[in-house]
């Protein structure tokens, strides 16, 4: 059994992580605040899109370097 000592400040540190916006999320509302609302939500657009444009980009590196290094690993030739 967790020690409730260690328990309480665990949770409360988590509470505190979760309720904690994102660096996204500070700049949509920084933006939408200082720029309106439009420019917020250009950036609620651009952001999935941008994670979209780097995972095309990543992938295939990624699937490279698996290939790569799963050879070894697994002992195949």
């Amino acid at each position: 059994m967790v020690d409730l000592s260690l328990l309480i400040p665990y949770v409360g540190a988590c509470f505190v992580l979760a309720a904690v916006p994102g660096p996204t999320v500070t700049v949509i509302v920084a933006d939408a605040l200082l720029r309106g609302t439009g420019a917020g939500l250009t950036i609620v657009a651009g952001t999935p899109a941008g994670v979209l444009v780097m995972t095309l980009i990543v992938a295939p590196g990624m699937q490279a370097l698996v290939g790569f290094m799963g050879r070894p690993l697994t002992g195949s030739n």
